[in-house]
């Protein structure tokens, strides 16, 4: 017991510690799993994924044979065919010359949800994709 009571702040600090652990790393991996599992969901239900554009919350995949996309999230998959895609931009933060907070907007003709905002990892990673979506719908 006097073990126990001359190290009650360190168990403090260590309880505290697993707390924000437990609070911040499993949303995050449940997220993970989930988004994982619905692409798993995809695949299966037979949808060809000729380019997948990865996020950490929504996945984009594209069938170019017709002409389909799916925005994949970690709760449900949304389809559109290329045409609902009314335009797409790429929008960042710019900070000390480098470009930060990198989404890809895209506008849908969809009442519902006319707008799926896209974080992607890095400005190179944006770039690419957006000469890409220009490949793609052209």
């Amino acid at each position: 017991m006097r073990l126990i009571i001359d190290n009650l702040p360190l168990i403090v600090v260590l309880l505290l510690f697993l707390f924000l652990f437990i609070a911040l790393f499993v949303p995050r991996y449940n997220d993970y799993f989930n988004l994982n599992k619905q692409m798993v969901k995809l695949r299966e239900n037979g949808f060809l994924a000729d380019y997948i554009i990865e996020s950490n919350k929504v996945n984009i995949v594209f069938n170019d044979a017709f002409h389909e996309i799916a925005f994949v999230f970690p709760n449900k998959i949304k389809f559109y065919s290329y045409n609902d895609i009314i335009t797409y931009r790429w929008h960042w933060v710019e900070s000390n010359g480098m470009k930060l907070d990198n989404y890809i907007h895209f506008q849908l003709r969809d009442k519902n949800r006319p707008i799926i905002k896209i974080l992607l990892f890095n400005a190179n990673y944006a770039e690419y994709w957006m000469a890409k979506l220009d490949a793609i719908f052209s």
